[in-house]
C-alpha cells in the first residue's frame, strides 16, 4: 500500500476484541484507512496532553496568585505585543 506519509512505520497487533470497534470507529469518522484513524488518534492524544499541560501551569499560576485581569486592556496589549509593538 503506497502513502504519501513519510516516517517510521509501525506493526501493532490489534485484539480481536478491538478489531471490530476500531473499524466502526473508522468508518464513523470518514477514515479511508486504518493508518489514517490512528495518526489522527496520536495526534488527538497529543492535543490532548498539551491541553492537560497548560491546564497544570494555568492552576499553578492561581495557586501563587501569579495572574493579571484579563481586562480588553490587557488583550489589547496582548495585541500589540503579537504585532511586534509596545503596548
Amino acid at each position: 500500500m503506497a502513502s504519501d506519509v513519510e516516517g517510521k512505520v509501525y506493526s501493532v497487533p490489534i485484539p480481536a476484541e478491538l478489531d471490530a470497534e476500531v473499524r466502526s470507529r473508522m468508518q464513523a469518522g470518514g477514515f479511508g484507512s486504518l493508518s489514517e484513524y490512528v495518526r489522527t488518534t496520536i495526534r488527538a492524544d497529543l492535543e490532548r496532553a498539551r491541553q492537560e499541560a497548560l491546564e497544570k501551569k494555568l492552576l499553578r499560576a492561581l495557586d501563587r496568585g501569579n495572574f493579571k485581569d484579563a481586562t480588553p486592556a490587557f488583550f489589547e496589549n496582548l495585541r500589540a505585543l503579537a504585532r511586534g509593538k509596545k503596548p
